[in-house]
């Protein structure tokens, strides 16, 4: 199914460098999710919170990951003990009757109205959100199973140069009877870096 954009404005687009689409809604107004999760095309998680949308609209976009989103979603913490990270950057998109406006800003530089109180965790009724917790799980998990995959194809792919390598290659095998080991020499390798023989 085709997720909706958060926003349609291609301003909007061109200062946030891409488009958001809604993953979860939590808070609805007059049609507008004033507090949701959306994604990107790389599918990196942003949680955007309307501040303002009576006279206009203001928003906060803050990135964020799947297990601070899940910790959010189970109450292990606050929304204010979850964004705020001083050093992350929160983008500001604000739609009056001038036109649009978009700036990134330091958490830490962001205005009071723009942070969540410190007491304030989201307001949910029990295992409401459950499932999407699942979601997110499941998504950490289809992406660990992923790099487990990948560093095993290194591995072997890595194993299949050695090999390659020291067939080609006059080496030396040496035993060292005082501390009982084995050391291969090959003289053509200078280092050994990022899963790659560097040979001279």
């Amino acid at each position: 199914m085709m997720k909706k954009k958060l926003f349609e404005s291609k301003f909007f687009q061109k200062k946030f460098g891409r488009w958001l689409y809604i993953e979860k809604i939590f808070l609805e107004y007059e049609g507008i999710p004033g507090l949701c999760v959306c994604v990107d095309a790389s599918e990196k998680r942003y949680f955007c919170h309307c501040t303002e949308m009576m006279e206009f609209e203001r928003w906060c976009i803050h990135p964020i990951s799947k297990s601070k989103m899940i910790d959010i979603l189970s109450k292990r913490c606050t929304l204010e003990q979850a964004l705020n990270q001083n050093e992350q950057k929160v983008f500001i998109y604000t739609v009056d009757e001038s036109g649009e406006t978009g700036e990134f800003q330091f958490y830490r530089d962001l205005d009071e109205y723009d942070r969540p109180e410190e007491s304030i965790y989201l307001r949910s009724a029990p295992h409401q959100f459950d499932s999407y917790i699942d979601t997110l799980e499941m998504v950490s998990l289809q992406m660990s199973s992923a790099a487990i995959l990948n560093l095993g194809s290194a591995i072997i792919s890595l194993g299949a140069q050695i090999g390659q390598r020291l067939m080609e290659s006059d080496i030396m095998i040496r035993y060292d009877e005082k501390n009982e080991s084995t050391e291969i020499e090959d003289e053509n390798i200078l280092l050994f870096q990022k899963n790659v023989c560097i040979y001279a």
